[in-house]
């Protein structure tokens, strides 16, 4: 099992700090994988656990544009070996 921690604090989009911040998110993300025999592992995995809202946001010169980022996922996997 693992567990990944990822987070940013609030940044200024321009150098003349006039067009706001943004950022500032934290996000949790586990996996565990489980071999059940030398042919077979089962893993899953989730991101972003607390489905926390964040956004990218960067400055065009004109505009803030904004690029929202993936909720909660979970995946799961099955891997063969022959």
């Amino acid at each position: 099992m693992a567990a990944k921690l990822r987070a940013l604090s609030d940044y200024e989009l321009a150098l003349s700090n006039s067009q706001g911040r943004y950022g500032d998110f934290t996000q949790l993300g586990l996996k565990a994988s489980y071999d059940v025999n030398s042919a077979l592992m089962l893993s899953a995995q989730v991101d972003n656990l607390t489905d926390e809202y964040y956004e990218y946001v960067w400055w065009d010169g004109s505009q803030t544009l904004h690029s929202p980022a993936q909720g909660r996922a979970i995946s799961v996997a099955i891997k063969f070996k022959y």
